[in-house]
């Protein structure tokens, strides 16, 4: 009998799918549990201060550009949470930068490799400590990606 060829595309969504579904899972289980980083909450502590101030801090104790900042700050304004579930903001950027990689790897290794970039982007250890975490760092791997 002879096998029937899988449609085109379906190898490279169904890793699409896989890669975004054990990245929901990696970067949202248990999200908001743990207390703040230093990191974190340096941030969060310095977006918190008017404009001004806030920036006058920025130039003076980070080497950071000040764009988080600004959006952080509008974003505590807005936004009356608890500090850990200020993560829910930037942890979905780990899903958008997998489906960058994946479109990315499709263009120019097909849909095996894309299949392969999007599973390996969700388990990376390094992206998935980035994207658990209130800091720049997410964003900049989304957009770099993007």
């Amino acid at each position: 009998m002879i096998k029937e060829r899988a449609p085109s595309g379906s190898i490279a969504i169904g890793g699409l799918a896989a890669g975004l579904a054990i990245g929901a899972v990696a970067l949202f289980w248990n999200l908001t549990k743990s207390s703040l980083y230093i990191d974190e909450a340096f941030s969060l502590h310095i977006a918190s201060y008017p404009l001004p101030a806030m920036m006058q801090l920025i130039v003076h104790n980070d080497a950071h550009p000040p764009l988080f900042y600004v959006l952080s700050h509008y974003l505590i304004m807005l936004v009356h949470v608890p500090a850990e579930r200020y993560r829910l903001f930037t942890a979905p950027c780990g899903l958008i930068t997998i489906i960058a990689t994946w479109a990315i790897a499709r263009r120019l290794f097909g849909d095996v490799g894309a299949a392969v970039a999007a599973l390996l982007t969700a388990i990376a250890p390094g992206l998935l400590d980035a994207d658990r975490v209130y800091r720049m760092y997410a964003p900049l791997a989304m957009l770099t990606a993007l």
